[in-house]
């Protein structure tokens, strides 16, 4: 997975500094994925977002089509990207939609595909304060479509981007990684688990790779993987993704 691991480095660059460069990792993103992009974070429960607010537009690739788009007053959220149950959950247009189908929609003739965008993903995270955080990647009618593995690295590496997210000095409500919160130790509670899995269930939902939990705590790899899955038991689910899933529709409830 070595564009994952570029990807990760390219965020390590640009984004864990005090000085963070959005329009830096943007371009070097586009560069990895073949993409044109745009990043954003809208309060939680908002329809619009605000081409204008710092705290909302966060990264792109494309400033121009994006005002472009804009002017047409197409700027309405989809609720397809305010999944509560699956907040991780990739969203590629092919997956839903085929191309003929999105040859004819009003949408596309009169916008999308004369500025060539026609293959697309997004994915998106909800931030502890509950605002949806979204990555939308566009491709041309000339290129590929995104692979499932592309689905896959994106949806791995979403989690991180959203912890570089809540380190970004304007962002809506703002976030904070002082250790477990309230919402993830009730979490714990409610699963029984222990101090260790709670502060590692609490890395995991701040965008640690397992590799720099077991840097930064001191502990082996194995040790870690082995700490996640007893939590993965003790929550009766089989993955990383469904673990989240679970805490986020508790913490909703």
């Amino acid at each position: 997975m070595i564009d994952l691991e570029r990807l990760y480095d390219s965020a390590h660059k640009h984004l864990s500094g005090r000085e963070q460069d959005w329009g830096g990792f943007a371009v070097e993103f586009s560069r990895i994925f073949s993409s044109q992009l745009v990043i954003y974070c809208t309060p939680p429960d908002n329809e619009l977002l605000d081409l204008n607010s710092p705290d909302e537009l966060i990264a792109t690739t494309d400033r121009e089509l994006l005002e472009k788009f804009f002017s047409k007053g197409i700027n309405r959220l989809d609720n397809m990207f305010k999944d509560d149950i699956n907040p991780l959950e990739p969203f590629r247009r092919t997956d839903h939609m085929g191309d003929d189908e999105y040859r004819s929609h009003e949408t596309t003739r009169i916008f999308l595909r004369e500025n060539d965008v026609f293959y697309f993903l997004v994915v998106h995270a909800i931030l502890p304060n509950g605002s949806p955080l979204v990555l939308f990647m566009w491709r041309g009618e000339n290129d590929e479509d995104y692979s499932d593995a592309e689905k896959q690295r994106i949806t791995l590496f979403m989690r991180h981007l959203a912890t570089m997210v809540c380190a970004f000095d304007v962002k809506p409500g703002g976030c904070s990684d002082n250790g477990p919160g309230g919402e993830i130790i009730a979490f714990g509670e409610k699963y029984s688990l222990t101090r260790t899995e709670v502060s590692i269930l609490h890395d995991l939902i701040s965008g640690k790779s397992l590799k720099m939990i077991a840097e930064e705590s001191g502990r082996t790899y194995g040790t870690v993987r082995w700490h996640v899955q007893n939590i993965l038991a003790k929550c009766q689910v089989g993955n990383q993704k469904r673990l989240l899933s679970e805490f986020y529709a508790l913490i909703k409830r």
